[in-house]
């Protein structure tokens, strides 16, 4: 393979900055767990349709993933995501002016387009400046990273909002990511230049586009591997991005800064897991990492929503959740390494789009059935309604199975040695 060009700065310094963004991204993302309260009396609304809106989010979100993989691979992340950070501004800027629920809605979608970027850039970074036996570990990295903003958008989001309110928080981030544009600009001009795809026309772009997805979408295989990113990543986009919270105040009648600080500790353990990858590869190798991960995943979301946890072993089993993720990140290795040269934006688009699908789809499924749910007890409601996160991550590992340790050529269908 072709080593990547070295950049004239550390390329460590390059991929931060994509991490940064990354960070700034999942803060404003998980800023409904904390601000749920607020908007169901300021809308006047039910969490059916709270769960709803919020899921416009991911909505928009993924659906950007495979058309933004084409993009990175003719421009580049430097004006995407420099563009992206205006637009997650621009987003929040809506949210906190928003007077009726329609305005709140495009608020939050917007912010999902911006958002987009987040993920898939960094990546992108990586690509431009890594070999690819270290992309398992730098996507395990950028995880912990972004994730930390999961933790920033917990406890301290929450004292920020009871200090100035909602809006005011939401004027805050918007500041934060028009200086993120700035910094993204500034530095991304010292990456090296990817190969661009040269487009004649638009429909010469969405025709590379679809025959490219083709190639993604054709074998099974590719299926079974963005499905296991799916399923692995619910207890993130359904638990802990926004209905953990509300689980943990409704449920033990905790307060929501302590709350917050509970569904925080998951974002805890997914950075950990983040730092830790490489090393479990190296130990079990990629295929039994994932194995283990989707197990312990399943043992420990069953005792959160089952067993009746004293306080500290309560963090100790979050934790453990959160670090059970981090195989997830093995999807996205897996995914690239398999397709055409200039094919792995795309690629690595069409899988993430699969994953952050899950918000979509099992936001406002949990929201419908809390709302609707013949139980009146608070916590037989969640543990009804949080258990199809636990179905999801039950097929997380009958899919590890069938994910042999071998890679596929999507395009021959044959193994490579």
């Amino acid at each position: 393979m072709v080593e990547p060009t070295k950049p004239p700065i550390s390329p460590w310094l390059l991929w931060g900055m994509g991490s940064l963004f990354f960070l700034y991204q999942f803060v404003v993302r998980v800023a409904p767990a904390v601000m749920a309260d607020d908007w169901l009396l300021w809308f006047s609304i039910d969490t059916a349709i709270l769960g709803s809106v919020v899921s416009l989010y991911y909505m928009s979100y993924s659906s950007m993933q495979v058309p933004l993989g084409l993009l990175f691979d003719k421009y580049g992340p430097r004006a995407l995501m420099t563009t992206a950070a205006l637009v997650i501004a621009f987003g929040c800027i809506l949210t906190m002016i928003s007077h009726s629920l329609i305005l709140f809605s495009i608020g939050r979608f917007i912010i999902g387009l911006g958002s987009a970027c987040g993920f898939l850039g960094t990546l992108k970074i990586a690509t431009l400046c890594f070999p690819e036996e270290r992309l398992s570990l730098i996507a395990g990295l950028t995880t912990a990273i972004g994730t930390f903003g999961g933790i920033v958008g917990g406890a301290p989001l929450s004292f920020l909002t009871e200090s100035i309110g909602w809006r005011a928080s939401f004027l805050v981030l918007a500041v934060i990511g028009f200086a993120i544009s700035v910094l993204v600009f500034s530095m991304l001009r010292f990456l090296p230049k990817p190969k661009k795809q040269r487009f004649k026309t638009v429909s010469h772009a969405l025709h590379d586009m679809i025959v490219g997805l083709r190639i993604v979408i054709r074998k099974p295989y590719t299926w079974r591997v963005a499905l296991f990113a799916f399923c692995m990543y619910t207890p993130l986009s359904a638990f802990a991005d926004f209905w953990g919270v509300p689980f943990f105040k409704d449920s033990f009648g905790y307060d929501e800064i302590y709350a917050a600080t509970l569904t925080g500790t998951v974002f805890l353990g997914v950075i950990a897991g983040g730092v830790l990858l490489g090393g479990m590869i190296r130990i079990f190798g990629q295929h039994n990492s994932m194995l283990l991960g989707a197990a312990t995943a399943i043992i420990t979301f069953s005792l959160i929503l089952f067993a009746p946890l004293s306080e500290p072993f309560l963090y100790g089993i979050l934790f453990l959740q959160g670090l059970a993720f981090a195989p997830e990140c093995i999807a996205f290795s897996l995914i690239y390494s398999v397709l055409p040269n200039g094919r792995g934006g795309i690629a690595v688009g069409f899988t993430n789009m699969v994953a952050m699908s899950s918000g979509v789809l099992l936001q406002p499924l949990i929201g419908w059935m809390l709302e609707f749910s013949s139980l009146s007890q608070g916590v037989a409601r969640y543990q009804l309604a949080l258990s199809t996160i636990l179905l999801c991550l039950v097929g997380a590992f009958i899919l590890a199975v069938s994910l042999r340790p071998k890679r596929y050529s999507l395009v021959s269908g044959v193994a490579l040695k």
